[in-house]
């Protein structure tokens, strides 16, 4: 899968990048919120299969950038996994309510086994 991956920690951005290539995805990697939509936005449609993001980041949270993609028509339907520490319910129900997956960032198991259901719900 070709996934746009959001994280503001540089050491934790490298680490997950080659986790996911290791795991036979293509990653690119963007700083924050911001830099994700600036990727989204200038690459050419269809250039991702999924978005992952962490959600507390400068410049632009995951749920602002989540929110700003599920709100216009383009990439609506394009998956957004939010990928972070929490078990707050209420911040899971909002992930999804907005239309986003949530996956618990100490849960790698967890983030390939949602990218891989993503990829069967792609190609079926």
């Amino acid at each position: 899968m070709r996934i746009l991956f959001a994280e503001d920690h540089e050491d934790l951005r490298k680490l997950f990048t080659s986790y996911l290539e290791e795991h036979g995805h293509a990653v690119t990697p963007a700083a924050d919120g911001q830099e994700l939509l600036d990727r989204l936005y200038t690459a050419s449609p269809g250039s991702f299969d999924a978005i992952v993001t962490d959600n507390n980041m400068p410049a632009m949270t995951g749920i602002e950038a989540l929110r700003f993609i599920k709100g216009g028509e383009e990439y609506k339907n394009l998956p957004v996994i939010v990928f972070s520490l929490t078990n707050d319910v209420k911040f899971i129900e909002f992930v999804k309510k907005l239309g986003g997956i949530f996956v618990d960032k100490a849960d790698n198991d967890q983030l390939l086994s949602t990218l891989e259901k993503v990829e069967e719900s792609i190609t079926v």
